[in-house]
């Protein structure tokens, strides 16, 4: 029979209203989300699907590269992740924020959901077909 956990698991949801196509100033909110987790002894944030671009189909459409994230040689290495980067290293927090990525290989039409690790960071990404 499974034991129970001797400690609770802390997980916070993270909810902000995003820019459309910010996927800079989205980041950056992102991180300041991650830190404000963090201080309230959260282990895990999750944020909204799509945050990062602000599941915004207009902003998607007019500048995919812009609202993507970048994929290269199968390694999520965009620079705009900076942010959210920072702040789970430093808070040793784990986060999940949504984002549109280009450049993931795509087996079938349907999408695909993945996690990337980069570092502390979790993406969970959507690949575009």
């Amino acid at each position: 029979m499974p034991t129970v956990p001797s400690h609770p698991l802390r997980v916070a949801v993270a909810q902000a209203p995003a820019t459309p196509g910010d996927l800079t100033g989205n980041a950056v909110l992102a991180g300041k989300l991650v830190r404000q987790a963090a201080a309230e002894r959260a282990v895990l944030v999750v944020l909204p699907e799509l945050f990062l671009p602000a599941y915004h189909p207009p902003a998607l459409d007019a500048d995919p590269l812009g609202t993507d994230l970048l994929v290269k040689a199968g390694q999520l290495t965009d620079s705009r992740l900076w942010p959210i980067q920072e702040a789970v290293i430093q808070t040793g927090i784990h986060a999940i924020v949504g984002a549109s990525v280009r450049g993931w290989t795509v087996i079938d039409s349907s999408p695909h959901y993945i996690f990337a690790r980069m570092a502390r960071l979790w993406t969970h990404i959507t690949s575009r077909t």
